[in-house]
């Protein structure tokens, strides 16, 4: 950890982390392919999950984060096994391609107020069959569920104000979609 608070590299070969509040950001490519990871705990303090944060962590399966306004870039890319994420507290932005190529991410629940879903953000999670989408969430990026061929169920929250072009193209099993008033 350095001096303003952000987690830089991670060393450790772990199946289990938990990411203490003294942790403002997670850094870039902090645990990039640390294949040993198996799930994440991240606590009350953070701002920012950087770009590539947690790519081609391979054996990921489970990430619970208490509160974070920024998932970034590619943050959790090729994370192949990740089956489930829980933001219990909120989030800002899902930046583009933030879970990319999550092949066996089935759910993402986020229980407090969502901003900004991005361009492509979660690009070909193809085994992902619900998402409820909580209130506030304003934009849903372009391509934003691009390919997931197995997405069923989706119930977007109050104050979406835009959902951009394709954003759900390839969701060839999608037969519930509630948008609100």
């Amino acid at each position: 950890i350095d001096n303003n608070g952000c987690l830089t590299k991670y060393n450790g070969e772990d199946k289990h982390v938990e990411i203490p509040v003294a942790v403002d950001n997670i850094g870039y490519k902090a645990f990039h392919d640390c294949s040993s990871l198996q799930s994440v705990e991240i606590g009350g303090g953070i701002k920012n999950i950087i770009e590539h944060a947690f790519e081609g962590c391979s054996s990921l399966h489970t990430v619970t984060i208490a509160t974070v306004e920024s998932i970034g870039y590619k943050s959790f890319n090729g994370c192949s096994s990740l089956q489930s994420v829980t933001i219990a507290g909120g989030i800002k932005r899902i930046n583009e391609h933030a879970f990319d190529g999550c092949f066996s991410l089935l759910a993402v629940t986020i229980a407090g107020r969502g901003e900004i879903i991005g361009y492509k953000a979660f690009d070909g999670c193809s085994s992902f069959r619900t998402f409820l989408m909580p209130d506030g969430v304003k934009i849903i990026g372009q391509k934003a569920f691009a390919g997931c061929s197995s997405l069923q169920n989706v119930t977007i929250g109050k104050g979406c104000e835009r959902i951009d072009s394709q954003a759900f193209r390839g969701c060839l099993s999608l037969r519930h979609l509630e948008i609100p008033e």
